[in-house]
């Protein structure tokens, strides 16, 4: 199994013909927290899991096809200043109010992200499965059930509804979820895809 970061808006929009899994990660050990949006080629749905059943729900299709487009709602990069300290990773992290990746529900769902991928890697390691990894980002009054969430950003994807697309930017280091993973050599973060507001 191997997974691909989206890199930039153009690739993502070629990508808009595969199978789509869109999640929304909540972290709860007992709560159905975490919300799954798909748009496969025989199926559109949605629903709430707990987080461990979406882990599997998500290999269990990338099994199936093969090759996906996942987007997961968690920061997948970081990005420190040229003193090795967190900064925001885009205007969108400052404005309208401060949001970064390292700060409160940014930090959490961050960690909750390099669970949920470590754990899909794990279940499909063997497989022969792509998965096109693109971060969402939704905060504040957007942000809510996860369920919606979810297909908010599933629908931002396909082209459905208005969403912006961010680039981790400025000096200093970044750092992709997938360097975590995978130990290796430094991978270019996914792209960002924020839905706005319908």
């Amino acid at each position: 199994m191997k997974f691909l970061p989206v890199i930039n808006d153009r690739s993502g929009l070629a990508l808009r013909k595969r199978p789509l899994v869109a999640v929304d990660l909540g972290f709860s050990g007992k709560k159905r927290t975490t919300g799954m949006a798909w748009a496969l080629p025989s199926e559109s749905d949605a629903k709430k899991h707990q987080f461990g059943e979406t882990v599997k729900a998500v290999a269990e299709k990338s099994r199936l096809l093969a090759e996906i487009t996942l987007i997961l709602e968690a920061p997948l990069s970081a990005a420190f200043d040229d003193l090795g300290n967190p900064r925001p990773r885009g205007d969108f992290e400052r404005e309208p109010r401060a949001r970064w990746w390292s700060v409160g529900p940014g930090a959490a769902t961050a960690l909750s992200a390099l669970f949920f991928l470590r754990q899909l890697h794990c279940e499909l390691e063997t497989a022969n499965v792509t998965i096109h990894l693109v971060e969402g980002f939704v905060s504040g009054v957007d942000s809510g059930d996860h369920a919606t969430v979810a297909i908010a950003l599933r629908d931002g994807f396909c082209g459905k509804r208005k969403c912006q697309w961010h680039s981790v930017t400025g000096e200093g280091n970044v750092v992709s979820a997938l360097d975590w993973l995978e130990g290796k050599s430094p991978k270019n973060p996914p792209i960002i895809l924020q839905p706005l507001a319908a």
